[in-house]
């Protein structure tokens, strides 16, 4: 009986070692396209996001304030600031490749582009300083 019970063990753990081994491999594959495509280094991977955030200030809150209005979107408040969210995931839904586009539709404006196996965001947030 001892023999079985080892073997269920350790086909259990081989396959923990296959799952974690290919999160391992697909984190990496994301990090790679997210530096390819952004040219810097994301904060936070995943097996499914590779995501890096940066506060805007100075003289880039004019403009986003500007796309905010050309899109119909309320600028921040005083009392609120922005940020940009760089993204990028698999392609699950096999969506068709396209260069950058800007989507304004129901969200906050953002910008997407799909390659074959990856697609990238670039989100402008509003957060509130009383968030932090």
């Amino acid at each position: 009986m001892e023999g079985v019970e080892e073997k269920v063990v350790l086909d259990r753990f081989i396959k923990m070692f296959v799952e974690l081994s290919e999160c391992e491999r697909k984190k990496k594959e994301l990090k790679e396209a997210f530096k390819t495509e952004f040219g810097i280094e994301p904060e936070v991977i995943t097996p499914k996001k590779a995501k890096r955030t940066f506060d805007i200030y100075g003289e880039l809150v004019k403009i986003v304030d500007d796309v905010m209005e050309a899109t119909n979107k309320i600028p921040a408040s005083e009392d609120e600031y922005y940020i940009l969210v760089f993204t990028a995931t698999y392609n699950e839904d096999n969506e068709e490749p396209h260069d950058w586009i800007l989507v304004t539709d129901y969200s906050l404006p953002f910008l997407r582009k799909c390659t074959g196996d990856y697609v990238y965001y670039v989100c402008i947030n509003v957060k509130r300083y009383d968030d932090c």
